[in-house]
């Protein structure tokens, strides 16, 4: 398996510190001073190397994963159906999912 490159691996190859690698990958190069030249060396690079972010990581640094759940009685219900693709369509944006799923709904469980 291949080693997931990290912001480390790209500062180390850039000769810039981790913390400038971190604010241009998360946006705020221009408000903390770096300059354009440096941001957009540091973005081609991460591209090359095929930088991803951790979102496990991120996850546990927020608190926030960007992943809601949804349980439908009968997901293959055409009523059901729509609701999720609704949902789905409304809270779509990027590093955010939606999870669906099916529980069965019986008055036994409720005892």
């Amino acid at each position: 398996m291949e080693k997931k490159v990290s912001i480390y691996d790209i500062a180390k190859d850039m000769g810039v510190s981790t913390a400038t690698v971190s604010f241009v990958l998360n946006g705020k190069a221009k408000e903390k001073g770096i300059t354009d030249a440096v941001e957009k060396r540091i973005k081609k690079h991460a591209d090359k190397v095929g930088y991803h972010p951790n979102l496990l990581a991120k996850s546990l640094r927020t608190g926030k994963s960007g992943v809601i759940g949804m349980l439908v009685e009968g997901i293959a219900d055409p009523f059901f159906a729509s609701i999720c693709s609704t949902v789905g369509d409304l809270y779509y944006h990027p590093g955010s999912e939606c999870i669906f799923g099916e529980g069965k709904h019986s008055i036994d469980h409720k005892k």
